[in-house]
């Protein structure tokens, strides 16, 4: 289970990083919707520190909760981590942006360990 959560947190530094370092200024802050204590509060703050940014999470114990959240578009989240099948209602729902490997310019398609198989070729 540890390896699942260090995994998912790799991911989340890949996808999110970019969104996290894309103003100036001011201290960043990265609005993640995420399931309830899937990222260990150490993680966040190691995260936080090593990025300058704040984390800030916010939890849905349900995928229509996260529908829902989404839906309202009272906060525009940085990252969420709905399951499957909710993902596919949100793309059929215009909810979801697909991410621009342009504009990731620390992603390594050839050398990433941790998204192998994903192409990002394929827009």
């Amino acid at each position: 289970m540890l390896k699942i959560h260090k995994k998912f947190l790799l991911l989340l530094i890949v996808v999110a990083l970019p969104f996290v370092l894309a103003s100036c200024g001011q201290r960043d802050k990265l609005l993640v919707l995420n399931w309830g204590e899937y990222i260990s509060e150490d993680v966040v703050a190691l995260f936080e520190e090593e990025y300058g940014v704040e984390v800030s999470i916010s939890i849905a114990d349900s995928n229509e909760l996260f529908y829902s959240k989404l839906k309202s578009g009272t906060t525009a989240y940085d990252l969420i981590v709905p399951s499957d099948y909710m993902i596919e209602k949100m793309m059929v729902k215009d909810l979801i942006q697909e991410i621009d490997f342009d504009k990731l310019e620390n992603y390594d398609p050839i050398n990433n360990p941790y998204l192998q198989g994903l192409n990002a070729g394929s827009k």
